[in-house]
């Protein structure tokens, strides 16, 4: 059994590592009757990815004024370095806007987000205007903020999409984390992430109970 601490630092990951390596030197068919090797190979996977979140995590600022299509242009610029890759991100968030809205003046905020060849790793990003306060450009109705979620077409699809799908849900179900995205500060959002990730781990690692 492995004991880890939830918001997993490196000695976590590399205890996950060496169990995964015992097991994958288990006899075949000793391998074939214990799942344990399998789950921890998700569960390290899991753990990597949310740690890759947490880590990349994105905070910048815009002018209010900002329309919505240069808005786009300044997250693919934040998110990636490369032209073509930014050029890729725009286009991928802009063609999931135009399937719905994801401007939600209900709960002050929208949620861009796409899968697009324009990043290699699941990336989490916030955007918010100079002030702290409104964007002023009509189709963004006067939120605050612009939550920004990409994954890589390729590579642990479906671990990245619940990642994600924790972060959407922990948007509008913990009023505390958007408060204090709010403040504008960059860390202490990051360990707000953290906190509500770790929860969603500590339920993922019950299925394996």
């Amino acid at each position: 059994m492995v004991f880890v601490n939830p918001l997993l630092n490196e000695d976590d990951l590399e205890q996950i590592r060496n169990m995964v390596y015992q097991y994958e030197r288990m006899p075949k068919k000793q391998k074939g009757q214990d799942t344990f090797s399998s789950q921890l190979e998700e569960i390290h996977v899991m753990a990597t990815q949310m740690k890759t979140v947490i880590r990349h995590m994105e905070f910048f600022k815009a002018d209010n004024g900002i329309s919505f299509e240069e808005l786009l242009i300044a997250v693919a610029e934040k998110l990636s370095p490369y032209p073509d890759r930014r050029e890729q991100i725009t286009e991928d968030l802009w063609r999931r806007e135009q399937i719905t809205s994801q401007v939600f003046a209900e709960f002050g905020f929208a949620l861009l987000h796409a899968r697009t060849k324009g990043v290699m790793r699941p990336q989490f990003g916030i955007c918010m205007a100079k002030d702290l306060g409104a964007f002023r450009d009509p189709y963004l109705k006067g939120i605050r903020v612009v939550f920004i979620m990409l994954v890589p077409m390729e590579g642990q699809l479906k671990v990245n999409n619940e990642i994600m799908g924790a972060i959407s849900g922990m948007l509008v179900e913990d009023y505390g984390f958007l408060d204090t995205v709010l403040k504008g500060e960059k860390e202490q959002i990051r360990e707000a992430l953290s906190e509500n990730l770790k929860r969603f781990f500590n339920q993922y690692i019950g299925r394996f109970s």
